[in-house]
């Protein structure tokens, strides 16, 4: 808020501040919304399924709102309002479609990302990710990207499948158990 009123008192042909006073705001509204996925992370709402989904839905609207990826997430009135994942899933869950999704955002040149969830057998829902973009050799990755989202997935007992190769797009299955109801 601090920011807007500076932004209001700084002369608007002054290209330089105002572009530092956006980027403050931007930094503020990122502390602000990562404090609040935090603080959210550890409430006891957390072992919801539903408003895991949604965190993941909402994290790929705001990443890909002013860009020209198109962006569609299905399956959530599919899913039981009660379910319930065990303590701890939900971020690990979360940090595994965030991952998906930024690394679609800046390397993949990808025009459509998809996630699409759905209850699998008894006691199992399944996540699937899917982009258009340039995709990726495994083999030749530098990164830690695809060995945290493994790892992550081992933490929750999930099981991952990651497919990708060059100019055919990047796919990602989770599969993972939720509580009992």
């Amino acid at each position: 808020m601090l920011a807007d009123v500076l932004q209001h008192k700084t002369d608007p042909e002054d290209e330089e501040k105002n572009k530092i006073i956006s980027q403050i705001k931007s930094n503020a509204l990122g502390l602000y919304a990562g404090t609040k996925e935090i603080i959210w992370s550890l409430s006891r709402e957390s072992d919801n399924l539903n408003e895991v989904l949604m965190t993941i839905r909402q994290t790929g609207v705001e990443l890909f709102s002013d860009t020209n990826v198109q962006f569609e997430f299905t399956g959530l009135s599919g899913m039981e309002p009660g379910a319930k994942i065990p303590p701890g899933h939900n971020r690990n869950i979360i940090m595994i479609f965030k991952e998906l999704l930024s690394n679609s955002m800046r390397h993949a040149q990808a025009t459509k990302v998809t996630i699409a969830c759905r209850r699998e057998t008894r006691g199992t829902v399944g996540i699937y990710f899917t982009d258009d973009g340039v995709g990726f050799d495994k083999e030749q990755l530098a990164g830690n990207g695809l060995s945290n989202i493994k790892r992550r997935a081992d933490k929750i007992g999930g099981h991952i499948i990651i497919n990708s190769g060059k100019y055919q797009g990047a796919s990602c299955s989770l599969i993972f158990s939720i509580l009992s109801n």
